[in-house]
This record gives structure tokens, sequence and C-alpha cells, in this order.
């Protein structure tokens, strides 16, 4: 059973949509789970800055974004704080560092979202590993 895995807008904690509803991809779109978000996703083993989303499947506030910028190019905002937490692409098709695939066309900025994959006790967010609270309080006594 999968788990719903909050990604929230990381100014205002305004949950944005929910993984795996709405899977993250890595840069050649493969869903990205606690287990491997913390492989190299390329050849050239660089750290991407984006989570990447299927243009398929969407959330309707972002699908309203796209539309209305023609499935073109355009900034993805907080529809609550109006803070920029991505970006669309339809027209250049880039390319991943490695040449292998075509960049998935809607981005988001890891730096902007909260993504908190469980796994156990401990909780991992985007790629920091932040330990239970619990385990801290105990630690400290």
């Amino acid at each position: 059973m999968a788990v719903n895995v909050p990604v929230n807008c990381k100014k205002c904690r305004k949950i944005l949509f929910s993984h795996p509803d709405h899977p993250l991809l890595s840069i050649h779109g493969s869903i990205v789970n606690s287990e491997s978000k913390n492989k190299k996703p390329c050849l050239e083993g660089q750290q991407q800055p984006l989570w990447y989303l299927d243009s398929e499947n969407v959330p309707s506030w972002i699908t309203s974004v796209i539309e209305e910028a023609g499935w073109t190019k355009g900034k993805l905002h907080c529809p609550v704080c109006h803070c920029r937490v991505g970006t669309f692409d339809f027209v250049s098709g880039g390319h991943c560092p490695c040449q292998l695939c075509v960049i998935p066309p809607v981005h988001l900025i890891k730096s902007k979202v909260d993504v908190f994959f469980h796994r156990g006790e401990l909780q991992f967010e985007a790629n920091v590993q932040v330990e239970d609270t619990l385990n801290l309080s105990k630690a400290s006594s």
C-alpha cells in the first residue's frame, strides 16, 4: 500500500499535492521514493535541483496554469502565497546531462517545496535526513 507523501510549499506550508497521487519523477522519468531519491540520476552524478512531474498526471491547479499559457512555457506559483515553486516548458524539450532522456516538461524546484518521505522512524526531507523528534527528546534527557 502506497503512503501519501504531501508536497508542500516551503514558504506557506500549503499542501500543493500528494505523492504518489501525482508522482515525483527523477530527471530520467522514474518515480522517486525514499529508497531511490539518493541515487545519482545521470552518468555525471550531479545532484539535480529539481523534481519532475508527468505532464499527463499533474494536479488540477497546475493543469489550469499550463492551459492558460497555451502549453508553451511558464512559471508555477503556489496558489496561496504566490511564491514560485516551479516551471514548465513544453517547447524546448531539453535532454538530461547524460543525453539519454528528454527532461519531463513540468519541474518543481526542490528548495521551494517540502517533500517528506517516511521510512521506519525516520523522515527524509527532499535530500536531507531529519531525525524524529522523539529520538531527539530522548537523547537530550
